[in-house]
């Protein structure tokens, strides 16, 4: 749920003309980690489509409900696997 989140702001960013981050996400997202914790990439992929999606009120875990930062919020990115 945190990939939207930082598309987002990325996104903010990359509007913004002397920023220009979305062309960094992949290695943002997928790279950096890995190089730093000296680990292979993934090789497999997401989706990441504009199609605005409400983030639940709670999230059931272990008998419990986990309530997520942004709950019942829209988010207006949607990841795919």
């Amino acid at each position: 749920m945190a990939v939207p989140a930082v598309l987002v702001t990325m996104r903010r960013l990359n509007s913004t003309p002397r920023y220009d981050a979305l062309d960094k996400l992949e290695a943002f997202a997928s790279k950096y980690g890995a190089d730093f914790y000296s680990l292979p990439y993934n090789c497999e992929t997401i989706l990441l489509k504009r199609d605005p999606w409400e983030l639940p009120a709670t999230i059931p875990y272990d008998g419990s409900q986990l309530v997520p930062l942004g709950a019942s919020t829209t988010l207006n990115w949607k990841l795919s696997l």
